[in-house]
Protein backbone atom coordinates (compact mmCIF):
# COMPACT_ATOMS: atom_id res chain seq x y z
CA UNK A 1 0.00 0.00 0.00
CA UNK A 2 1.33 3.39 -0.94
CA UNK A 3 2.30 5.54 2.04
CA UNK A 4 0.40 8.80 2.68
CA UNK A 5 3.51 10.84 1.93
CA UNK A 6 3.66 9.43 -1.60
CA UNK A 7 0.07 10.27 -2.44
CA UNK A 8 -1.19 13.16 -4.48
CA UNK A 9 -0.88 16.27 -2.26
CA UNK A 10 -4.67 16.62 -2.08
CA UNK A 11 -4.92 13.17 -0.44
CA UNK A 12 -2.43 13.41 2.43
CA UNK A 13 -4.73 12.79 5.38
CA UNK A 14 -7.16 15.45 4.21
CA UNK A 15 -10.17 15.63 6.57
CA UNK A 16 -13.43 14.71 4.88
CA UNK A 17 -14.99 18.13 5.53
CA UNK A 18 -12.00 19.88 4.03
CA UNK A 19 -12.19 17.63 1.01
CA UNK A 20 -15.87 18.43 0.55
CA UNK A 21 -15.03 22.11 0.68
CA UNK A 22 -12.39 21.53 -1.99
CA UNK A 23 -14.95 19.78 -4.21
CA UNK A 24 -17.41 22.59 -3.61
CA UNK A 25 -14.89 25.17 -4.71
CA UNK A 26 -14.30 23.43 -8.03
CA UNK A 27 -15.94 25.26 -10.88
CA UNK A 28 -16.80 28.35 -8.85
CA UNK A 29 -20.40 28.10 -7.73
CA UNK A 30 -23.56 26.43 -8.95
CA UNK A 31 -24.08 26.83 -12.64
CA UNK A 32 -26.71 25.39 -14.98
CA UNK A 33 -27.02 21.61 -14.80
CA UNK A 34 -26.28 21.28 -18.49
CA UNK A 35 -24.16 24.25 -19.66
CA UNK A 36 -25.05 25.64 -23.03
CA UNK A 37 -21.50 25.04 -24.24
CA UNK A 38 -21.98 21.27 -23.90
CA UNK A 39 -23.73 18.95 -26.33
CA UNK A 40 -27.36 18.45 -25.38
CA UNK A 41 -29.47 15.33 -25.73
CA UNK A 42 -30.20 14.67 -29.38
CA UNK A 43 -33.73 13.35 -29.72
CA UNK A 44 -33.08 12.50 -33.34
CA UNK A 45 -30.51 10.00 -32.15
CA UNK A 46 -33.26 7.88 -30.64
CA UNK A 47 -33.73 6.20 -33.98
CA UNK A 48 -30.35 4.57 -33.38
CA UNK A 49 -31.99 2.42 -30.72
CA UNK A 50 -33.51 0.41 -33.62
CA UNK A 51 -36.67 -0.39 -31.71
CA UNK A 52 -39.84 1.32 -30.47
CA UNK A 53 -39.95 2.91 -27.04
CA UNK A 54 -42.32 0.83 -24.88
CA UNK A 55 -45.65 2.57 -24.29
CA UNK A 56 -46.80 0.50 -21.32
CA UNK A 57 -46.13 3.26 -18.78
CA UNK A 58 -43.46 4.10 -16.23
CA UNK A 59 -44.56 1.36 -13.82
CA UNK A 60 -43.77 -1.34 -16.36
CA UNK A 61 -40.44 0.30 -17.21
CA UNK A 62 -39.51 0.19 -13.54
CA UNK A 63 -40.73 -3.28 -12.62
CA UNK A 64 -39.59 -5.17 -15.72
CA UNK A 65 -36.18 -6.75 -15.55
CA UNK A 66 -33.96 -4.63 -17.73
CA UNK A 67 -30.36 -4.77 -18.89
CA UNK A 68 -28.86 -1.36 -19.57
CA UNK A 69 -25.80 -1.25 -21.81
CA UNK A 70 -23.65 1.06 -23.90
CA UNK A 71 -24.00 0.88 -27.67
CA UNK A 72 -22.43 2.59 -30.66
CA UNK A 73 -25.09 1.45 -33.13
CA UNK A 74 -25.81 4.10 -35.71
CA UNK A 75 -22.46 5.69 -34.84
CA UNK A 76 -24.00 7.49 -31.87
CA UNK A 77 -22.74 6.31 -28.46
CA UNK A 78 -25.51 6.01 -25.93
CA UNK A 79 -27.11 3.91 -23.21
CA UNK A 80 -29.91 1.56 -24.22
CA UNK A 81 -31.96 -0.97 -22.28
CA UNK A 82 -33.53 -4.29 -23.21
CA UNK A 83 -35.25 -7.21 -21.56
CA UNK A 84 -33.30 -10.38 -20.65
CA UNK A 85 -34.19 -11.92 -24.02
CA UNK A 86 -32.69 -9.01 -25.95
CA UNK A 87 -36.01 -7.49 -27.03
CA UNK A 88 -38.08 -4.44 -25.99
CA UNK A 89 -35.14 -2.22 -26.85
CA UNK A 90 -35.42 1.40 -25.71
CA UNK A 91 -33.08 4.37 -25.22
CA UNK A 92 -32.05 5.61 -21.80
CA UNK A 93 -29.64 8.36 -22.77
CA UNK A 94 -28.40 9.07 -26.31
CA UNK A 95 -25.39 11.34 -26.46
CA UNK A 96 -22.18 11.63 -28.47
CA UNK A 97 -19.88 12.59 -25.60
CA UNK A 98 -18.36 9.39 -24.29
CA UNK A 99 -21.25 7.95 -22.27
CA UNK A 100 -20.51 4.68 -20.48
CA UNK A 101 -20.82 2.66 -17.27
CA UNK A 102 -24.61 2.72 -16.63
CA UNK A 103 -25.72 1.66 -13.14
CA UNK A 104 -29.29 1.08 -11.93
CA UNK A 105 -30.51 2.42 -8.62
CA UNK A 106 -31.71 -0.40 -6.38
CA UNK A 107 -35.37 0.60 -6.83
CA UNK A 108 -34.78 0.52 -10.62
CA UNK A 109 -36.19 4.03 -11.00
CA UNK A 110 -32.94 5.77 -12.01
CA UNK A 111 -29.76 5.14 -13.95
CA UNK A 112 -26.40 6.78 -13.22
CA UNK A 113 -23.82 6.89 -15.99
CA UNK A 114 -20.59 8.59 -16.99
CA UNK A 115 -20.46 11.38 -19.53
CA UNK A 116 -18.00 14.20 -20.10
CA UNK A 117 -18.61 17.65 -18.66
CA UNK A 118 -17.18 21.02 -19.62
CA UNK A 119 -15.35 22.87 -16.84
CA UNK A 120 -13.22 25.97 -17.47
CA UNK A 121 -11.93 24.85 -20.84
CA UNK A 122 -11.45 21.17 -19.99
CA UNK A 123 -13.64 18.11 -20.54
CA UNK A 124 -13.75 15.76 -17.55
CA UNK A 125 -15.69 12.61 -16.77
CA UNK A 126 -18.65 13.21 -14.48
CA UNK A 127 -21.78 11.42 -13.27
CA UNK A 128 -25.16 11.96 -14.91
CA UNK A 129 -28.46 10.67 -13.46
CA UNK A 130 -31.63 10.03 -15.45
CA UNK A 131 -34.98 8.43 -14.65
CA UNK A 132 -35.87 5.03 -16.11
CA UNK A 133 -38.39 6.75 -18.42
CA UNK A 134 -35.65 9.18 -19.64
CA UNK A 135 -37.01 12.17 -17.70
CA UNK A 136 -35.21 14.46 -15.24
CA UNK A 137 -31.71 14.05 -16.59
CA UNK A 138 -29.26 16.00 -14.42
CA UNK A 139 -25.74 16.01 -13.05
CA UNK A 140 -25.31 14.14 -9.78
CA UNK A 141 -23.47 17.24 -8.54
CA UNK A 142 -24.49 20.75 -9.50
CA UNK A 143 -20.84 21.85 -9.60
CA UNK A 144 -18.24 20.31 -11.93
CA UNK A 145 -15.01 18.96 -10.48
CA UNK A 146 -11.37 19.36 -11.44
CA UNK A 147 -11.08 15.56 -11.07
CA UNK A 148 -12.53 12.75 -13.16
CA UNK A 149 -15.50 10.79 -11.74
CA UNK A 150 -16.04 7.27 -13.09
CA UNK A 151 -17.72 3.91 -12.35
CA UNK A 152 -20.89 5.05 -10.54
CA UNK A 153 -22.78 2.63 -8.31
CA UNK A 154 -25.74 3.31 -5.98
CA UNK A 155 -26.14 2.69 -2.29
CA UNK A 156 -29.23 0.50 -1.71
CA UNK A 157 -31.16 3.34 -0.07
CA UNK A 158 -30.36 5.68 -2.97
CA UNK A 159 -28.75 8.33 -0.80
CA UNK A 160 -25.26 8.00 -2.26
CA UNK A 161 -23.46 7.19 -5.46
CA UNK A 162 -20.02 5.68 -4.97
CA UNK A 163 -17.45 6.06 -7.72
CA UNK A 164 -13.83 6.05 -8.80
CA UNK A 165 -12.14 9.44 -8.47
CA UNK A 166 -9.08 10.08 -10.63
CA UNK A 167 -7.18 12.88 -8.91
CA UNK A 168 -4.46 13.17 -11.50
CA UNK A 169 -2.12 10.81 -13.28
CA UNK A 170 -2.59 7.24 -12.10
CA UNK A 171 -3.86 8.01 -8.57
CA UNK A 172 -7.37 6.57 -8.31
CA UNK A 173 -9.38 6.61 -5.11
CA UNK A 174 -12.82 5.60 -3.88
CA UNK A 175 -15.27 8.49 -3.64
CA UNK A 176 -18.91 9.29 -3.13
CA UNK A 177 -21.62 11.83 -3.99
CA UNK A 178 -24.42 12.54 -1.54
CA UNK A 179 -27.68 12.78 -3.50
CA UNK A 180 -29.40 14.98 -0.93
CA UNK A 181 -26.75 17.67 -0.67
CA UNK A 182 -24.77 17.31 -3.91
CA UNK A 183 -21.58 17.16 -1.84
CA UNK A 184 -18.78 14.75 -2.64
CA UNK A 185 -15.84 13.26 -0.80
CA UNK A 186 -13.38 10.40 -0.63
CA UNK A 187 -13.32 7.28 1.50
CA UNK A 188 -10.63 7.30 4.20
CA UNK A 189 -9.18 4.58 6.35
CA UNK A 190 -9.74 4.97 10.11
CA UNK A 191 -6.01 5.55 10.61
CA UNK A 192 -5.95 8.20 7.87
CA UNK A 193 -5.17 8.20 4.17
CA UNK A 194 -7.52 7.96 1.22
CA UNK A 195 -8.53 4.48 0.11
CA UNK A 196 -6.97 3.76 -3.26
CA UNK A 197 -8.86 1.59 -5.73
CA UNK A 198 -11.50 1.48 -8.45
CA UNK A 199 -15.01 0.15 -9.30
CA UNK A 200 -16.72 0.37 -5.89
CA UNK A 201 -20.16 -1.22 -5.43
CA UNK A 202 -22.41 -2.09 -2.48
CA UNK A 203 -23.90 -5.38 -1.39
CA UNK A 204 -27.70 -5.50 -1.30
CA UNK A 205 -27.78 -4.99 2.47
CA UNK A 206 -25.77 -1.78 2.15
CA UNK A 207 -23.25 -3.00 4.73
CA UNK A 208 -20.21 -3.67 2.51
CA UNK A 209 -18.48 -2.02 -0.43
CA UNK A 210 -16.50 -4.17 -2.84
CA UNK A 211 -13.77 -2.71 -5.04
CA UNK A 212 -10.61 -3.41 -7.05
CA UNK A 213 -7.53 -2.84 -4.93
CA UNK A 214 -4.80 -0.30 -5.58
CA UNK A 215 -2.65 -2.57 -7.76
CA UNK A 216 -5.56 -4.18 -9.66
CA UNK A 217 -4.60 -7.69 -8.51
CA UNK A 218 -6.91 -7.90 -5.49
CA UNK A 219 -10.60 -7.47 -4.80
CA UNK A 220 -11.07 -5.73 -1.47
CA UNK A 221 -13.95 -4.91 0.85
CA UNK A 222 -14.68 -2.11 3.31
CA UNK A 223 -17.58 -0.94 5.44
CA UNK A 224 -19.44 2.16 4.20
CA UNK A 225 -17.48 4.30 6.70
CA UNK A 226 -14.12 3.09 5.34
CA UNK A 227 -13.39 0.69 8.21
CA UNK A 228 -13.22 -3.11 8.18
CA UNK A 229 -10.84 -3.54 5.26
CA UNK A 230 -10.52 -7.11 3.97
CA UNK A 231 -8.95 -8.65 0.89
CA UNK A 232 -11.56 -11.03 -0.53
CA UNK A 233 -9.71 -12.20 -3.66
CA UNK A 234 -6.00 -12.22 -4.46
CA UNK A 235 -4.90 -12.93 -8.03
CA UNK A 236 -1.62 -13.14 -9.89
CA UNK A 237 -3.11 -11.12 -12.74
CA UNK A 238 -5.29 -8.10 -13.27
CA UNK A 239 -8.87 -8.31 -11.97
CA UNK A 240 -11.77 -5.97 -12.65
CA UNK A 241 -15.54 -5.33 -12.33
CA UNK A 242 -16.26 -7.19 -9.07
CA UNK A 243 -19.79 -7.35 -7.69
CA UNK A 244 -21.64 -9.20 -4.95
CA UNK A 245 -24.41 -11.62 -5.89
CA UNK A 246 -27.87 -10.48 -4.70
CA UNK A 247 -27.62 -12.76 -1.65
CA UNK A 248 -24.10 -11.50 -0.88
CA UNK A 249 -22.64 -15.01 -0.94
CA UNK A 250 -20.66 -14.83 -4.19
CA UNK A 251 -18.45 -12.42 -6.08
CA UNK A 252 -18.36 -12.27 -9.87
CA UNK A 253 -15.38 -10.62 -11.53
CA UNK A 254 -13.19 -10.66 -14.61
CA UNK A 255 -9.55 -11.68 -14.62
CA UNK A 256 -6.78 -11.75 -17.19
CA UNK A 257 -6.28 -15.50 -17.44
CA UNK A 258 -3.81 -16.47 -20.17
CA UNK A 259 -2.08 -14.69 -23.04
CA UNK A 260 -3.78 -11.43 -22.03
CA UNK A 261 -7.22 -13.03 -22.49
CA UNK A 262 -9.91 -11.98 -20.00
CA UNK A 263 -12.42 -14.46 -18.56
CA UNK A 264 -15.14 -14.33 -15.92
CA UNK A 265 -14.91 -16.06 -12.54
CA UNK A 266 -17.27 -16.54 -9.59
CA UNK A 267 -16.06 -17.06 -6.03
CA UNK A 268 -18.32 -18.61 -3.38
CA UNK A 269 -17.41 -16.93 -0.12
CA UNK A 270 -18.69 -19.66 2.23
CA UNK A 271 -16.42 -22.32 0.72
CA UNK A 272 -13.65 -20.21 -0.77
CA UNK A 273 -14.01 -22.04 -4.09
CA UNK A 274 -13.67 -20.20 -7.39
CA UNK A 275 -15.22 -21.28 -10.68
CA UNK A 276 -14.12 -20.09 -14.09
CA UNK A 277 -17.34 -19.65 -16.07
CA UNK A 278 -16.14 -18.45 -19.50
CA UNK A 279 -13.64 -20.31 -21.67
CA UNK A 280 -13.60 -18.32 -24.89
CA UNK A 281 -10.30 -17.47 -26.55
CA UNK A 282 -11.70 -13.95 -26.97
CA UNK A 283 -12.19 -11.44 -24.17
CA UNK A 284 -15.13 -11.80 -21.78
CA UNK A 285 -15.78 -8.82 -19.54
CA UNK A 286 -17.92 -6.96 -17.04
CA UNK A 287 -20.25 -9.50 -15.38
CA UNK A 288 -23.55 -8.23 -13.92
CA UNK A 289 -25.90 -10.34 -11.78
CA UNK A 290 -29.54 -11.07 -12.57
CA UNK A 291 -31.90 -10.13 -9.69
CA UNK A 292 -32.30 -13.78 -8.67
CA UNK A 293 -28.57 -14.51 -8.83
CA UNK A 294 -29.02 -17.31 -11.36
CA UNK A 295 -27.53 -15.64 -14.43
CA UNK A 296 -24.85 -13.14 -15.37
CA UNK A 297 -24.94 -10.60 -18.17
CA UNK A 298 -21.55 -9.88 -19.68
CA UNK A 299 -19.70 -8.52 -22.70
CA UNK A 300 -17.88 -10.91 -25.02
CA UNK A 301 -15.73 -10.39 -28.10
CA UNK A 302 -16.12 -14.01 -29.25
CA UNK A 303 -17.79 -13.01 -32.53
CA UNK A 304 -14.99 -10.54 -33.26
CA UNK A 305 -16.97 -7.57 -31.98
CA UNK A 306 -18.11 -6.85 -28.42
CA UNK A 307 -21.72 -7.98 -27.85
CA UNK A 308 -23.95 -8.62 -24.82
CA UNK A 309 -24.66 -12.16 -23.57
CA UNK A 310 -26.11 -13.88 -20.54
CA UNK A 311 -25.21 -17.25 -19.02
CA UNK A 312 -25.77 -19.33 -15.89
CA UNK A 313 -23.65 -17.92 -13.07
CA UNK A 314 -22.83 -21.32 -11.61
CA UNK A 315 -21.53 -23.02 -14.74
CA UNK A 316 -21.37 -20.57 -17.62
CA UNK A 317 -23.88 -22.77 -19.45
CA UNK A 318 -27.08 -21.89 -21.29
CA UNK A 319 -25.33 -19.10 -23.21
CA UNK A 320 -27.67 -16.55 -24.78
CA UNK A 321 -26.50 -13.78 -27.12
CA UNK A 322 -28.74 -10.73 -26.68
CA UNK A 323 -27.30 -8.28 -29.21
CA UNK A 324 -26.45 -9.02 -32.84
CA UNK A 325 -25.12 -5.83 -34.39
CA UNK A 326 -22.17 -4.52 -36.34
CA UNK A 327 -21.46 -2.00 -33.56
CA UNK A 328 -19.77 -2.50 -30.21
CA UNK A 329 -22.12 -3.21 -27.32
CA UNK A 330 -20.69 -3.29 -23.78
CA UNK A 331 -21.00 -2.31 -20.10
CA UNK A 332 -24.11 -4.39 -19.29
CA UNK A 333 -25.92 -3.56 -16.04
CA UNK A 334 -28.82 -5.80 -14.97
CA UNK A 335 -31.57 -4.08 -12.99
CA UNK A 336 -32.04 -5.21 -9.40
Amino acid sequence: MRSPSSLHPMLRSVPVLALIATFGACGGGDGPLDPASEPTTDSAADSAASGPVPTDGLAALITSQRIAFVSNRGGIPGVLKMDPQGSQLAPVFMQSDGVRAPAWSWDNKRVALVRVRWNNGVWRNDIWVVNADRTNGHWARTQPSVWHFDDPSWSPNGSRIVMTVNVGGTTKTLGWIDQGTSKAGLFFRPAGGAILGTRPSYNKAGTKILYVGEHSTTIDQINPDGSGHQVRITANAKVDYPSFSPDGGRIAYEKVYAAANTDIFVKTLSTGTTARVTWSTAGDHHPSWSPDGIRLAFTSERTGLAQIYTMKAATGGDLLQLTHTAAWENDPAWSH
